[in-house]
């Protein structure tokens, strides 16, 4: 699922608009494919520690959950705002003045990315919980929206609606995740370790 709703609006483009609609998403989807790198990194150091504290330390693991998620949403939220703003002269310096049509799909897709580094704490959480199910769960009907407005909107507005159909299936898996890791964290009986460590 996670491979279809990042690449179902590609196979959607090629069979419903001109190559030249998917050329211009191509072009901004590569620099939000590169923007997604760094959260996953920085969880790939967190993930042990999160696996560590799921079985250890309920309070250090709900402290380190909220300080990532304070990390990502403040990182995500200058990111977006910067790429949106500097988009026509990324645009122009990567790929020349001849995807210049692909600037309004990086300022729209730049947003999926941001909703990404919302949720990402969340999706790492629960799969430290050993609750990757969930994760799949959620994944399906995200997926199934962005088929339907892929389908909805390429039509009416080409590569920037395939955009939209990508933010709004990121933004339905950040609300959902960041839920259901609430409804886990709550969950938690009382901490098995010193009140006085820290995360």
């Amino acid at each position: 699922f996670v491979t279809l709703i990042n690449r179902i609006d590609f196979i959607m483009l090629e069979r419903m608009t001109e190559p030249a609609q998917l050329g211009f998403y191509s072009a901004a989807y590569r620099i939000t494919n590169l923007l997604e790198s760094l959260p996953i990194m920085m969880m790939a150091t967190l993930f042990p520690l999160m696996s560590h504290f799921t079985e250890k330390d309920h309070k250090r693991l709900t402290r380190i959950y909220t300080k990532s998620n304070l990390l990502f949403t403040g990182l995500g939220i200058v990111m977006g705002f910067i790429i949106t703003v500097l988009s026509p002269l990324l645009i122009r310096l990567l790929f020349g003045s001849a995807f210049e049509q692909a600037i309004q799909g990086l300022q729209v897709l730049i947003w999926s990315t941001v909703f990404l580094y919302f949720g990402i704490t969340a999706v790492y959480l629960l799969i430290s919980a050993r609750k990757e199910f969930i994760n799949l769960f959620i994944l399906i009907p995200a997926t199934l929206l962005n088929i339907a407005l892929n389908w909805y909107l390429i039509p009416k507005m080409g590569f920037v609606g395939a955009a939209w159909a990508t933010v709004a299936a990121f933004t339905v898996l950040f609300l959902l995740n960041q839920w259901m890791a609430y409804r886990y964290l709550k969950s938690l009986p009382a901490n098995s370790e010193s009140d006085g460590d820290q995360a």
